[in-house]
């Protein structure tokens, strides 16, 4: 085989081989979030818009998390509860009330889930049931400088993560 045909076909199957590689996946479904213990809203946003960026600040959290498994793989998550860190309370005076969560011990974050971690052909290769807590802190539950959203509930996923796989 001339030499330049062997070198194309080797590029090809190169690329080829590259365009099949992709990150890992991870899906998550949220099961009844009507139901969730507590899912409170402490903003001016609607219920709606509340959930949609819990939602969206979890996935962009998991697939950091997902960036470290092989590629190809997927991880598949069904949140059946969920408990905010913190509890609301109104505060304010006069007609100037607004809701607002305190984070503090007493008011862990939970979140109740199953999953199922499956090979780049589809196999099956981890799964189970989680009920997860945060820790308790003995005081006020430390945060960062930050102040990420959802800090705490992230900070327990990361500790399951890095525990599971």
């Amino acid at each position: 085989m001339p030499l330049i045909k062997f070198l194309t076909l080797a590029l090809i199957y190169l690329f080829a081989g590259m365009a099949i590689a992709a990150p890992a996946k991870v899906n998550i479904n949220w099961s009844n979030p009507d139901n969730y213990k507590d899912i409170q809203k402490s903003t001016g946003e609607s219920e709606q818009a509340f959930r949609a960026r819990i939602a969206s600040n979890i996935q962009a959290h998991m697939d950091k998390l997902a960036a470290g498994l092989p590629e190809n793989f997927t991880l598949n998550m069904d949140v059946t509860n969920l408990t905010l860190a913190g509890n609301v309370r109104t505060s304010g005076a006069g007609g100037a009330h607004q809701d607002v969560r305190v984070v503090e011990d007493g008011y862990r974050a939970r979140m109740s889930f199953s999953y199922q971690l499956r090979d780049a052909g589809g196999q099956a290769l981890k799964q189970g049931e989680e009920n997860l807590k945060s820790p308790m802190s003995g005081g006020s539950i430390s945060r960062t400088a930050k102040n990420e959203p959802f800090e705490i509930e992230k900070k327990m996923l990361t500790r399951w993560f890095k525990n599971t796989f």
